[in-house]
C-alpha cells in the first residue's frame, strides 16, 4: 500500500473568524481517513475571486514541502487581504488534506508519464480522487453547519447547500514525494453593522465542531430553520458587505422562523420531560396526528409543566409576539398571504427572542 494525501481546497463563503485561527491546521477522523482543515495564512478580502490554480491556491495556507509532479509530466491546470474590522478575519476558502493508503503509486505512470491516461490506473484513480473530494466536501459541510447554527454565521447560506470546490483535487504519492498525474477539477438589505462576539468563528468553538463533525452530531434542526430563516431576510450578510441578499424571501423568512420556534419549543419540551411524570402528557401533547395544543401554547401551559416557568406569565408581550409570528405563518400558508418586509424582519426577530427565553429560563446555557 502506498501513503498518499488528496488536497482540496473549498469556497466557504464569508466565514469570520477569530484572527488567532488564520493559519491553522484542525484534525479529524472519517471513514478509516485522517482529514486535515486548514485556515488561510492571511485575512481574505470579501471581494476577491476565489478561483485559481492549486499552485496560487496553497500559497494562501502555511507553508510546507510541495511535491513536484512525476518526472516526464508537463500537463496540469490554477481570500485575500483586508480586514473586515480589529478583531475578525474573513475566511473565504479552506484547504483539506485527506491522508489515507492506496494501491496506486507513481510506478503505475511511469512508463509513459506524458500521457497519463494511457494508464490502466488513471480512470480508477480518477473516481477515487472525485469520490475524495465529495468527502471532504462534506467534513467542510458540517463543520460550517455548526458555524451557521451555533456560531449565527446565517449570511453562509442555508441548510444543507452545498458550498464550492475550488481549482482542482491534488493527488500526493508521499512515500514517492511526487505528484501524480490525475486531477480533477472542483468547480459550484439589513446590513450586519454589530457582529456578537459568538458570530466570530473562535478557536474554543471550532475545536467543538471539529469534535462534533467527528462523533457524527449535527446542530439541532431549530438553530438551523432560524439562520434559515435570517438568511431569507432581506440583506442578510456579515459586516464588511453592503448588499442585498439574494435570495430576498420575506415568505420563507416567516415560514422558517415559525417552524424554527415549533421545532426549539417542542425540542426543550421533550429534553426537560425526559423521567418526569408529565412525561407521557407531553409525548401526547407532541405525538402524530392532530395537534392537541396550539403552536404558541406550546410555551406556555406545557412549558410550566416541565420547566416550571411559563411565557404567558413571564413575558406577556413576547408570548403576543410568538402568537402574532403563528398567526403570519398560518396567514400565509392556509391563505397566501405575502408578508411585507417588516412582517419577515419581526418575525426573525420574534424566533430570536423566544430562542433567547427557551435557552435562558428553562435552565439551558444561554446561547446568544
Amino acid at each position: 500500500m502506498t501513503a498518499l494525501r488528496a488536497t482540496f481546497y473549498f469556497d466557504v463563503g464569508e466565514l469570520l473568524a477569530d484572527p488567532v485561527l488564520l493559519g491553522t491546521s484542525h484534525d479529524l477522523q472519517r471513514d478509516n481517513r485522517r482529514y486535515v482543515v486548514t485556515f488561510p495564512s492571511e485575512d481574505e478580502k470579501p471581494d476577491a475571486a476565489p478561483k485559481a490554480m492549486p499552485e496560487e491556491l496553497a500559497l494562501r495556507f502555511p507553508g510546507r514541502d510541495e511535491f513536484p509532479d512525476i518526472d516526464g509530466f508537463a500537463g496540469g491546470t490554477t481570500a485575500v487581504i483586508s480586514g473586515t474590522s480589529p478583531g475578525v478575519a474573513m475566511v473565504k476558502t479552506v484547504c483539506v488534506d485527506a491522508y489515507f493508503d492506496g494501491s496506486v503509486s507513481v510506478t503505475d505512470f511511469a512508463a509513459n508519464p506524458q500521457v497519463p491516461k494511457a494508464s490502466a490506473a488513471f480512470d480508477p484513480t480518477l473516481t477515487m480522487l472525485r469520490e475524495l473530494a465529495a468527502h471532504g466536501l462534506d467534513v467542510v459541510e458540517e463543520v460550517l453547519a455548526w458555524c451557521r447554527a451555533d456560531g449565527r454565521q446565517s449570511w453562509l447560506g442555508i441548510g444543507g447547500q452545498q458550498i464550492t470546490g475550488v481549482g482542482s483535487a491534488v493527488l500526493v504519492d508521499l512515500d514517492a514525494g511526487r505528484r501524480l498525474p490525475v486531477r480533477c477539477g472542483l468547480e459550484a438589505d439589513l446590513v450586519v453593522t454589530n457582529i456578537s462576539k459568538r458570530q466570530v468563528l473562535s478557536q474554543e468553538q471550532l475545536e467543538r465542531y471539529v469534535t462534533s463533525v467527528t462523533v457524527g452530531d449535527n446542530p439541532a434542526l431549530g438553530d438551523v430553520l432560524r439562520m434559515d430563516a435570517n438568511y431569507f431576510l432581506d440583506g442578510t450578510g456579515p459586516p464588511s458587505v453592503v448588499r442585498g441578499l439574494v435570495p430576498h424571501d420575506p415568505r420563507r423568512a416567516v415560514l422558517m422562523a415559525a417552524i424554527a420556534c415549533e421545532v426549539q419549543a417542542k425540542s426543550v419540551l421533550e429534553v426537560h420531560a425526559s423521567g418526569k411524570p408529565v412525561a407521557a402528557l407531553i409525548a401526547a401533547i407532541l405525538g402524530p396526528g392532530p395537534p392537541n395544543v396550539r403552536a404558541k401554547n406550546l410555551f406556555a401551559e406545557p412549558m410550566e409543566a416541565v420547566a416550571g416557568i411559563s411565557l404567558e406569565t413571564d413575558d406577556k408581550v413576547l408570548f403576543d409576539r410568538v402568537g402574532q409570528l403563528f398567526t403570519s405563518r398560518n396567514k400565509l400558508a392556509h391563505r397566501g398571504h405575502t408578508p411585507s418586509g417588516q412582517e419577515a424582519t419581526d418575525a426573525c426577530t420574534t424566533a430570536r427572542d423566544a430562542f433567547v427565553w427557551l435557552e435562558t429560563k428553562p435552565g439551558l446555557t444561554p446561547r446568544i
